[in-house]
């Protein structure tokens, strides 16, 4: 039964029938709502049926082995014959035969169902020597399906010794696809050997064995299957995974925008965890709220920098600055004297916090008889119009200043500084109210006072001056006026740019001032603290003195609002209306929204930490996360801990040594020793089993009564869940694990197993530790849809029923039938086709995998230069070959036409000309459009890097359709190399003025890269982004060029472990990545030189939003001859330093390079970089 609350997609009959379907029911025989009107029911209630599942056809008994153990577990004869008995299906008739492993040969298990009984009662994988493995071997490679049985490995895990089985056979189904490798785990509580052991048997090799497509090498793509089962209290259980919503939101908070259930109201200064204000989603200031600052360590004692002062804010001034980082518009990043409780004023680089480190530079005291509000209102305005008059615009007493928006904080701030001066001042404001300030307060003349709405400001200036104009400009208007604004300037004088939008969007600007000698500078307060902090300190020093002499006084009126009402701040600021400085609160009793902060234990000081396997790269992360969260004794054990003597002589050394006792334990410790079954020796088996499965066992003997440890962790492997083909012996480890957390967990006792598959282990390991009593945590499957979920992928998601609840349906559900052809239908692959040879391709293969499903013959072994008879392709093949065509390529052929035509390659291309999804059109579409979009954002940005575009569209005459781009013609030499210092200068300056209109790395349209299509869906992680990039060419080479046996095998390796070691600390421990609008494809065949200007031009472009240094990877490879030159890079880096780690850069450079060559690969077939 399903009870569903109202939502509109759920409501849907049709809706509610699929998700019913899908998950294995007929479909819905009941639904009722809570009210008969479909737009007031707030609840339904939906009952669908499980159809009977009547067996196709049970496994013949003369199919049926049963094999057991000499060593382990030896059933008694008379359960045994029972049990043979009940597994015969005829009476009379043969029954199933019984083999003893240890001497059985292999032959006598080639095409049976194997029914192992050897683990009913006692272990023996656990400590198999090297005959019994070479049994088993035989026996689990050669049968055509396999049952275990077990007691007690499952659900409580009474014998955990029990559990290696499971693991072991996951990994063999994800070798040998298709073939059941099943357990059942029967009651422990029941006696062994007992009537209710043979009936459990009986019906699970019934339900498990008997369709066809279970037991066979080919998969069942119809639903997944369930391969694992137990008996408790008489009923037939099975396992599932479900999500851990909380821990997800732990490991991987970006991926969920559930805010009001993420964040609570709390107190802004806390002792112990400094915040700092983070906008949750950029443009949207709902989504502001208060998270832990990791720039702050709190409470670890560490010394400060001396270079650095330690502020506790208590209230802060707001800047439109502030404002557009929130709306996501700007992107910025943060940078004695003073004794402890001293009041002082500053300049802050970073968000607003409870805590600040600053550079002593930036710091002053505060001035007597003035608030926090009032001193937080000082420091931007004040530096701003202090440097601005005096350091740049050299203002001196008599001359003329004109100061735009003259009511705002900075405006105020610098009629004060030249009133002070002795200057003659000129205003100009936006409403009648601010007029009047400014004429009430500062005694301004009414004829000094124009408007900043336009421009009719210049006249009145002209003027008023006699037309000689003012001595200084302190500009904050943008666009036309401006330019108004720098025409109003004397000769010889100074304007001073305050304000950064015109610089951001690269506006241009009228020379002919400059024929009067004038000079034009642009002011920004944080480049200047970042370059030139001395300077700052000074001019905070002279505000800080004429404060006390009340030369200068804070502007008014300073509008102070309560920390907790920000959002309300910068919606005042944003409206233009305000006077004066706005400014926020934060005293000692403020509350903010603050996001719920993560479960992070705190260990204790007078308790010992044994972490064994500590010397590894997690061990290591892990031994200083404990001592950052207070561990003070770290004891570090090798994976020697498989040795009980060793053990408990260890753990009597620490007791001898005065230690306090040991209070936690990671246990950590692994091998790895790949290789598939088939070649595993008894060596490569307890290289991988020993660590987990011994060592795990000698420490729990040694803190197995209750109080003996806070927490009990054990650091296991996605693999113990998933299987992996060459991993069965350290899956069968790591499901031991799994099955020991478990069990002590049921006897009271702390025991967390985590399966490891990704990073982020160290958020896992702490929910871990403060919740103790959880068995086990599963980390890293792709739940995400994808080819991962596939029945005949490499995977096990898709097969395996305990998955089920993982995977996340969407609407748009895939007929089955076309999941053969690699999971993409016949359909989508022939739309995607760029050209009629390469649709022609895509329907060979799926000719060729027909034939091989009809005919029964190795797809390998069809050589489409052959003509249909040759194999033996008559009128009934034909009849079943048309009906596919005609179904999943909607191509109309004839029977006769398959039958007489001149070669299989030849119906192939017949077919695919007929195709309705071949449209020759799609691949030009798409090249010219993102050649258009492209273009048309770099010109936005900077519009002297490529020819103007103008249009991209259809001609409307042509058939079939045909597209065209149209940009400025450009007359340019496509032979000479750029000057390596002004074209990496004018490269740098594009990338850094670029501004992802999403905050994220990806573009808004399908990009290519000559004929091959780019990966660009917006990703919040340049490593996830690049990894889906990387993949993509690498799929696009395979298909084009065919096997590619290196790039086959290095493909995951690189993408799964060198991508994220490279790529991901990029954006972790408070390090940010700004997306940059990249060429996509910068060589010199894609450049040329300007002949009208000189300057370096680029065309052919396919851009999206990247790490700057990506656009580099290119210049890396052999087809770059020009840019290879470490000259362009060498001064491309004195442009745009590289990122943090620096010392990384060229094995990050290596990295990028790998996409160019492997996409070039991609789009010239027979390429020599397959070579290399």
């Amino acid at each position: 039964m399903a009870v569903i609350r109202k939502t509109p997609s759920l409501r849907s009959p049709a809706v509610a029938n699929l998700l019913s379907v899908d998950s294995g029911f007929s479909g819905v025989d009941f639904d009722i709502s809570d009210c008969e009107r479909q737009d007031l029911y707030t609840t339904s209630v939906i009952l669908p049926t499980v159809p009977a599942i009547t067996p196709t056809r049970l496994p013949a008994s003369a199919d049926l082995v049963l094999v057991i153990s000499s060593i382990a577990s030896s059933p008694p004869p008379a359960w045994l014959e029972s049990l043979q008995r009940s597994l015969s299906w005829e009476d009379p008739g043969p029954l199933p035969v019984v083999e003893v492993l240890e001497t059985a040969p292999a032959t006598s298990y080639t095409g049976k169902i194997c029914v192992f009984l050897g683990e009913m009662d006692k272990p023996l994988l656990r400590d198999i020597d090297a005959p019994g493995l070479d049994a088993l071997k035989a026996m689990a490679t050669s049968c055509k399906g396999l049952l275990c049985v077990t007691r007690g490995g499952a659900v409580e895990c009474g014998s955990p010794d029990l559990a290696l089985a499971s693991g072991f056979l996951r990994s063999l189904r994800s070798k040998y696809l298709g073939r059941p490798y099943m357990t059942l785990d029967l009651n422990p509580k029941v006696p062994a050997w007992a009537t209710d052991d043979v009936t459990a048997i009986v019906k699970i090799v019934t339900a498990g064995f008997s369709s066809p497509t279970r037991v066979s090498d080919t998969p069942d793509a119809s639903r997944p299957v369930d391969f694992e089962y137990a008996v408790r209290d008489g009923t037939v259980v099975i396992p599932r995974l479900f999500k851990d919503t909380p821990r997800n939101k732990v490991v991987s908070p970006g991926e969920t925008a559930d805010l009001p259930r993420a964040v609570m109201m709390a107190p802004l200064h806390q002792a112990d965890r400094p915040l700092r204000m983070h906008v949750g989603m950029p443009g949207l200031l709902d989504t502001m709220a208060f998270v832990d600052d990791s720039s702050v360590a709190a409470g670890t004692g560490s010394p400060l920098s001396p270079k650095l002062v330690e502020v506790e804010p208590r209230a802060y001034g707001v800047n439109f600055r502030d404002v557009i980082v929130a709306m996501g518009q700007l992107q910025e990043r943060l940078t004695g004297m003073y004794n402890i409780g001293d009041h002082v004023f500053c300049l802050l680089r970073g968000p607003f916090g409870s805590r600040a480190q600053i550079e002593w530079t930036s710091v002053m005291h505060m001035p007597t008889g003035i608030s926090f509000e009032e001193a937080a209102s000082l420091p931007v305005i004040f530096c701003t119009a202090y440097m601005g008059l005096i350091d740049l615009g050299r203002l001196e007493p008599g001359r003329t200043v004109l100061i735009h928006a003259a009511a705002g904080g900075v405006g105020q701030a610098a009629i004060m500084v030249a009133k002070h001066l002795g200057a003659e001042i000129f205003a100009t404001v936006g409403t009648p109210d601010k007029r009047q300030l400014v004429k009430d307060k500062y005694s301004i003349p009414d004829d000094h006072i124009f408007s900043s709405r336009d421009a009719s400001f210049a006249l009145g200036i002209v003027t008023a001056t006699g037309g000689r104009g003012v001595d200084v400009v302190l500009n904050s208007l943008a666009g036309p006026l401006l330019q108004e604004s720098f025409n109003v300037l004397a000769p010889f004088r100074h304007f001073v740019e305050i304000s950064k939008r015109d610089l951001e969007i690269n506006s241009h600007l009228e020379m002919r001032p400059f024929t009067c000698q004038v000079t034009f500078s642009a002011f920004y307060l944080l480049t200047l603290m970042q370059y030139n902090p001395h300077a700052v300190y000074r001019a905070l020093a002279e505000i800080a003195r004429h404060l006390e002499d009340k030369t200068i006084a804070p502007v008014y009126p300073v509008t102070a609002y309560p920390m907790g009402e920000v959002a309300k701040a910068f919606r005042l600021l944003q409206t233009g209306k305000h006077m004066g400085k706005v400014v926020l609160s934060a005293g000692p009793q403020e509350i903010v929204l603050t996001v719920r902060r993560a479960p992070t234990p705190r260990f204790s000081p007078d308790a010992s930490y044994l972490l064994v396997g500590g010397v590894g790269g997690i061990g290591r992360s892990t031994a200083h996360w404990m001592v950052a969260h207070g561990a003070k004794n770290l004891i570090l054990l090798s994976r020697s801990a498989g040795s009980s003597e060793r053990t408990a002589t260890f753990v009597h050394e620490l007791r001898e040594d005065d230690l306090p006792p040991v209070r936690g334990l990671i246990q950590a410790a692994m091998v790895l020793q790949d290789t598939v079954l088939e070649q595993m020796t008894l060596e490569n088996l307890r290289a991988a089993i020993v660590p987990k499965v011994h060592g795990s066992w000698n420490l729990h003997k040694k803190f197995d009564r209750a109080g003996d440890l806070d927490f009990f962790v054990i650091l296991s492997s996605a693999v113990g869940v998933a299987g992996n083909a060459s991993q069965s012996n350290y899956a069968a480890a790591g499901s031991y694990e799994d099955a020991l957390a478990r069990w002590r967990v049921s006897q009271g006792l702390p025991g967390v197993s985590i399966d490891l598959g990704a990073d982020q282990v160290l958020a896992v390991l702490a929910s871990a530790i403060t919740a103790p009593h959880e068995p086990q945590i599963v980390v890293g499957l792709n739940t995400g849809p994808g080819k991962h979920w596939e029945s005949d992928g490499e995977s096990q998601l898709g097969r395996d029923a305990r998955f089920a609840a993982l995977r996340a349906h969407d609407g748009r559900q895939k007929d089955n039938a076309d999941t053969k052809l690699g999971g993409d239908s016949l359909a989508s692959k022939l739309a995607a086709s760029s050209s009629l040879e390469e649709a022609g391709e895509v329907v060979g293969m799926a000719i060729a995998e027909k034939l091989s499903d009809i005919l029964m013959i190795p797809v390998g072994d069809i050589d489409m230069a052959n003509k249909p008879a040759q194999y033996g392709i008559d009128s009934l093949v034909a009849v079943e070959l048309r009906n596919m065509l005609l179904q999943k390529a909607a191509a109309e052929v004839s029977i006769f036409g398959i039958m007489q035509n001149a070669s299989l390659a030849a119906l192939a291309a017949d077919v695919a000309a007929k195709s309705a999804h071949v449209a020759f059109d799609a691949h030009g579409k798409t090249m010219l459009r993102r050649e258009y979009e492209s273009s048309k954002l770099i010109w936005n940005v900077m519009n002297v890097c490529l020819p103007k575009p103008y249009a991209f569209g259809q001609y409307k005459m042509l058939s079939p359709p045909t597209y065209f781009y149209l940009s400025e013609f450009v007359d340019m030499d496509v032979t000479t190399p750029p000057d390596p210092a002004e074209f990496t200068k004018r490269l740098a300056r594009l990338h850094k003025l670029s501004e992802s209109p999403t905050g994220q790395f990806g573009f808004a349209v399908q990009t290519c890269d000559g004929q091959v299509a780019h990966t660009v869906d917006w990703q919040e992680t340049w490593a996830i982004f690049y990894k889906n990039l990387l993949l993509g060419v690498c799929k696009r080479d395979l298909e084009t060029n065919g096997p590619w046996p290196e790039l086959e095998r290095a493909t995951k390796p690189v993408a799964d472990t060198i991508v994220p070691r490279l790529l991901e600390p990029l954006q972790k421990n408070g390090k940010t990545l700004k997306p940059c609008i990249i060429h996509g494809d910068l060589w010199e065949g894609n450049m040329g030189i300007n002949m009208e200007t000189g300057d370096s031009i680029l065309f052919d472009v396919g851009s999206y939003f990247a790490h700057n240094e990506m656009e580099l990877g290119h210049w890396r490879c052999e087809f770059s001859s020009v840019f290879r030159s470490k000259a362009y890079t060498r001064n491309y880096l004195r442009n745009y330093p590289a990122a943090e780690p620096v010392d990384e850069f060229d094995d990050r450079n290596r990295l990028y390079s790998l996409k160019g060559a492997i996409n070039y690969s991609a789009g010239h077939s027979g390429s020599p970089l397959r070579r290399t």
